[in-house]
């Protein structure tokens, strides 16, 4: 009887040879070199590129991890396979090397050296922006050449003025109003409110995007109206591309709003967490609240809620212990070199010295683990604000920033004034979180509402 189990395939020397016979015989006698000549031309520029990356590139002396230095796959490996960020390798890797200026990459480097960062992102700089990096974002955060830049930020520039935001704050005590009504419910039945998701929902896209509210806004502003029509009027002229307005800009609005609605409310958690975390600044913070609450509860004056010192000193902290942008912002040395330093850095060099790391350095934010407002406070405040950098600074600093201060300052003196709440679940003493480019919370912050107190 015939076996038909599937057997193992396998291959004599000899059978494998009868393989190639098809081929024409010049051929059959060099397989195994045509075989051999392949393998090499893939293999030998890899193992080029990685012995002048590790004994003969400029870097070569800057300390870091070998394979760091060997292939950007290491970074890979801690954004995505590790799933942490490899931001939060940087601090760690200073300590182990010893070292102000470790390689993080083929061509990058980064440093925690406060002084640098001046270098890097004064007013004036020459300094670009790393086109490698910058190339998978889109509109202003994109633009590398430093004249476009200016010419596209000044058109944006009076919608996100001060005076624009302000004109803001109606709106956003509407949907505060909203929200609140939506979460009194939570108090008869005692279920937890995931502020994640609150606060999710308290973002600016809608109102941006919200074509009513964009007609009203020309109709009743001549100033606004005119700024408009300069606008497009210079798309549509024949100046050179560098002086036109890039198209689509609302477009490019809602983008910025829907990006900083992301880092907003992530620090708005992290503040609910922090400050419901400790008695003491709940209390401090409380206290104040209550004393200015007829332009919270009443009036709603945000000009008089932007001077609250102790939110201010709250808001502060929260952003200089998690960082919205935590990771990378590579700058390339310009033409000439540089030297940072005992170490020379030669131009086209991409150089990071992260947020972060300025955020938790020792010398500038004594015991930087701790959640300390009063540091905001006193004689060291003026001090302390030139490290304020969580919206970066210098040219580029964020275009948004007034409209992000403006929600943390309402949503945390609106809910903080009117609720009684407290901390459930189990976070300890820190959120864990992912760099994702922006700071992603890996918990839920969950409240009780204990009361109203309004009413």
């Amino acid at each position: 009887m015939e076996n038909n189990d599937t057997t193992s395939f396998t291959l004599s020397i000899s059978e494998r040879g009868q393989i190639w016979q098809w081929l024409p015989q010049p051929l059959q006698a060099s397989w195994t070199l045509i075989i051999f000549t392949a393998f090499a031309a893939v293999l030998l520029p890899a193992v080029t590129t990685g012995v002048y990356r590790l004994y003969f590139h400029p870097l070569q002396n800057v300390p870091g991890p070998k394979l760091a230095a060997l292939t950007n796959f290491y970074a890979f490996y801690w954004n995505w396979i590790r799933d942490e960020g490899y931001s939060k390798r940087f601090g760690a890797l200073h300590k182990y090397y010893n070292s102000p200026i470790i390689r993080i990459g083929p061509n990058s480097v980064h440093t925690n050296q406060p002084e640098y960062f001046d270098v890097i992102f004064k007013v004036g700089s020459k300094w670009k922006k790393s086109d490698s990096f910058y190339k998978y974002f889109n509109g202003l955060d994109a633009m590398i050449d430093p004249a476009q830049y200016r010419t596209y930020r000044s058109h944006l520039a009076p919608l996100y003025a001060q005076r624009a935001v302000n004109d803001l704050a109606p709106k956003l005590h509407k949907d505060l109003l909203s929200s609140a009504a939506k979460m009194e419910g939570h108090i008869k039945t005692c279920e937890a409110v995931n502020m994640v998701k609150v606060l999710r929902t308290l973002s600016y896209c809608k109102d941006w995007n919200d074509e009513d509210m964009r007609i009203q806004k020309l109709a009743e502003d001549q100033e606004l109206r005119d700024s408009h029509m300069k606008r497009y009027l210079a798309m549509d002229s024949n100046d050179s591309a560098k002086d036109k307005v890039v198209p689509n800009p609302l477009e490019d609005i809602f983008n910025f709003v829907a990006g900083g609605s992301d880092t907003t409310s992530y620090t708005l958690a992290c503040a609910f967490f922090y400050i419901l975390s400790s008695p003491e600044i709940y209390a401090k913070l409380v206290k104040e609240l209550d004393e200015n609450a007829p332009f919270i509860r009443d009036t709603f004056d945000y000009i008089k809620i932007q001077n609250l010192s102790y939110l201010n000193a709250v808001i502060k902290e929260t952003l200089r212990i998690s960082v919205p942008v935590p990771g990378c912002l590579p700058r390339i040395v310009p033409e000439g070199g540089t030297t940072l330093g005992s170490v020379y850095l030669p131009a086209g060099t991409a150089v990071s010295i992260s947020q972060q790391s300025i955020s938790f350095h020792e010398n500038i934010f004594p015991s930087p683990e701790k959640f300390i407002p009063e540091r905001w406070l006193g004689n060291e405040a003026q001090r302390l604000d030139k490290w304020n950098v969580a919206f970066s600074r210098g040219p580029r600093q964020c275009i948004g920033t007034s409209l992000a201060y403006l929600e943390l300052r309402c949503v945390l003196a609106y809910f903080l004034s009117r609720f009684e709440m407290a901390l459930t679940g189990n976070c300890g003493d820190r959120l864990r979180w992912v760099d994702r480019f922006v700071a992603v919370n890996l918990d839920d912050v969950e409240v009780k509402l204990v009361r109203d107190r309004w009413n």
